[in-house]
């Protein structure tokens, strides 16, 4: 059973093992608790700009797998 990455929650398993002749079997719940990943930022390039001048549109990635991120 593979789960996807970050995916969390309650499921059942059964596991069975078996000698060829007789088979034994057990039942548990699996609890995935769901953590807090870190937000990422891609590398930034150097910049340069004269002074008293704004910087516009400095191209960056960003991404956080539990939330939806903004820039400040």
């Amino acid at each position: 059973m593979n789960p996807a990455a970050n995916a969390n929650g309650v499921s059942t398993v059964t596991v069975t093992v078996s000698d060829g002749a007789l088979s034994a079997q057990d039942t548990f719940v699996l609890t995935v608790t769901a953590v807090n990943d870190g937000p990422t930022i891609g590398n930034v390039v150097d910049q340069s700009t004269n002074e008293d001048t704004a910087k516009n549109n400095v191209a960056v990635t960003i991404g956080d797998l539990d939330s939806t991120l903004t820039c400040t």
